[in-house]
């Protein structure tokens, strides 16, 4: 099921990337973003402002939820560690002002 935050949050996702269950750092990271109405997604790769490592297989990637929707989100690691990761998280508009 999604998690629901208001349009304008900044959520942090964490993507864990494990070799038999040890956390292992992927050749490389690229997070991909699919806001809402768009067809094709955007790819944010590591190392970037956008996509940051916390730990030894650990990336994190803080979107702006900038319109109401279903926003998608994968983390996909390649070479020493291939996974990918899907999220998906519904903006909706505040009641408060």
């Amino acid at each position: 099921m999604a998690k629901s935050y208001p349009t304008g949050y900044r959520p942090t996702l964490t993507f864990r990337f494990k070799v038999n269950g040890v956390l292992t750092d992927p050749t490389t990271v690229t997070v991909r973003e699919l806001a809402p109405g768009d067809t094709t997604p955007t790819d944010y790769a590591y190392p970037s402002a956008q996509v940051q490592k916390s730990a030894v297989g650990v990336y994190t990637y803080s979107p702006e939820l900038s319109e109401e929707g279903t926003w998608w989100f994968q983390g996909v690691g390649t070479g020493t560690c291939q996974a990918k990761r899907p999220v998906d998280i519904v903006a909706q508009r505040s009641p408060f002002p």
